[in-house]
């Protein structure tokens, strides 16, 4: 069986061997290549859609791309079969050999678009609402593993911990930059996406990812800060008095790992290698 495409392409030849001299010729030609009028109506109304779909190249152009540039996740129940289904639909093979035509097709796509556009603002409300508190977890998660780091330099507080947790914490995803745009009024129609922050539907912030490297990152920071305690406390007891170790004492005791990756840098890590030695 021929394909819708080849078939065009039969009624296109079909269409060229008919004479253009005369209409004796042109008659002539017709009773020679077709075998009935029916033949020749279905060969012209395989044209005449051909003719329309040109007609209507530009706006079946700018849906293609659409429904390509449409990230839809696919829990989102009927949007990713939708999408599928009309990113399929109007290819040129489908589009060619549909009755529907461009002109049953537009307005499905214009419900696509109505769905889509209202599940795009509400995730762009709720990204940017908790994007703020995401990137606070995430900037204090850096911080304890600077402190970590800092603390690994200690060989009296044993080997080295957390290899790779730099690399997985460098990793995850910041997410879209900060947007003003009111998600309520964002145009989808042209486009799907918010062109500020360009963020995608399928995109979602990774509170799980980064629950489970802060616990990582927790438990080795943890023990270096339990170590450290338990040699500070040495210290004082051996009579060191000094006020600036009287004072990280009490964050090192209280085991805030907040406060101490707050408190913790370079010229600290000298005075407690001094302290150490």
């Amino acid at each position: 069986a021929e394909t819708p495409n080849s078939e065009k392409v039969s009624a296109l030849e079909r269409l060229l061997e008919i004479s253009r001299d005369d209409y004796l010729s042109i008659y002539r030609s017709i009773t020679k290549v077709y075998q009935s009028n029916r033949q020749l109506d279905d060969d012209l109304a395989e044209l005449d859609q051909m003719f329309r779909l040109s007609e209507w190249q530009d706006d079946i152009r700018s849906a293609r791309e659409y429904l390509g540039r449409a990230a839809v996740p696919l829990a989102m129940a009927e949007l990713p079969i939708q999408s599928q289904a009309l990113q399929e639909a109007t290819s040129s093979g489908p589009l060619l050999g549909s009755k529907r035509g461009w002109e049953g097709l537009a307005p499905e796509i214009a419900r696509f678009k109505s769905q889509y556009s209202a599940a795009y603002r509400a995730h762009h409300q709720d990204v940017h609402q908790s994007l703020p508190a995401y990137l606070r977890e995430l900037e204090a998660a850096r911080r304890k593993l600077d402190s970590h780091s800092l603390l690994n330099a200690l060989p009296e507080l044993g080997e080295p911990s957390g290899d790779g947790l730099f690399e997985d914490l460098g990793g995850i995803d910041p997410g879209p930059s900060p947007c003003r745009t009111d998600s309520a009024a964002l145009n989808l129609g042209a486009v799907p996406g918010c062109p500020s922050c360009q963020l995608s539907l399928d995109w979602s912030i990774p509170d799980g990812e980064l629950a489970r490297l802060v616990s990582a990152i927790d438990g080795v920071l943890e023990d270096k800060n339990r170590r450290l305690s338990n040699l500070l406390v040495e210290r004082v007891l051996e009579g060191n008095n000094d006020q600036r170790l009287d004072d990280f004492m009490t964050i090192v005791q209280a085991s805030d790992l907040s406060a101490l990756s707050n408190t913790l840098n370079e010229d600290l890590l000298a005075f407690i290698r001094q302290l150490l030695v």
